[in-house]
């Protein structure tokens, strides 16, 4: 599995998600999206079902907390 720093796991349906590199816009934010943090910057280091638990952590963000790190990064959503 190839993954840079972040990862966002989206729910884009009741039953499937998407997963994107990019961080989501807020418009397209349902209510909560999954971030996924490779935890290392080694890039010689490949994720498997053996070492993903030491090498990627996975947080749950809610909208608010998606929009006030909009504000603080100053990162402006896309109309």
């Amino acid at each position: 599995m190839t993954l840079g720093t972040f990862m966002f796991a989206v729910q884009a349906s009741s039953d499937s998600v998407t997963f994107q590199t990019d961080v989501p816009q807020l418009d397209k934010l349902k209510k909560k999206v999954i971030l996924i943090v490779k935890a290392r910057q080694d890039k010689n280091v490949e994720i498997t079902d053996a070492n993903i638990g030491k090498e990627v952590m996975m947080m749950e963000v809610n909208r608010q907390i998606l929009e006030n790190l909009y504000l603080i990064c100053q990162v402006r959503p896309t109309p």
